[in-house]
C-alpha cells in the first residue's frame, strides 16, 4: 500500500474516532440486504457519473438512492446495540458512509 493511500486510512480512521462515522440504516433490513443496496446504489452512479472528480453530484445521487429504498443516514452513536456494521470506506478522495443492519 502507498504512503499516501495509508496516510488517507488514518485519516478516515481518526475522523470515525473524532466526529463519528455514518452509517445507512433501516430498522429490521438485514446487514446484507444493506450492504446490496449499497452496492447497487454505487452501481448505478458509475453509470451516471465520471468517478474520476467527485462532486455534489455524485454525494446526492448516493443520498437520494439509499433514501428511496428506505435508509436512514444515521451516526455510529444512534444505531441499536446488536447490529452488524461496515464501516465507511474511501472511494475517490470521498467517504462513502457504512452499513448497518440485522445479523
Amino acid at each position: 500500500m502507498g504512503r499516501f493511500k495509508r496516510l488517507m486510512w488514518l485519516f478516515v480512521i481518526s475522523l470515525c474516532f473524532s466526529v463519528g462515522c455514518t452509517y445507512w440504516y433501516q430498522p429490521c433490513r438485514s446487514f446484507e440486504a444493506c450492504d446490496q443496496d449499497l452496492e447497487k446504489c454505487y452501481a448505478d452512479l458509475k453509470c451516471f457519473a465520471d468517478m474520476n472528480e467527485i462532486t455534489n453530484y455524485e454525494v446526492e445521487f448516493m443520498k437520494d438512492c439509499m433514501e428511496y429504498k428506505g435508509y436512514k443516514l444515521v451516526g455510529e452513536h444512534t444505531l441499536p446495540y446488536g447490529v452488524r456494521r461496515k464501516d465507511p470506506e474511501l472511494v475517490s478522495f470521498w467517504l462513502k458512509a457504512g452499513v448497518a443492519g440485522r445479523p
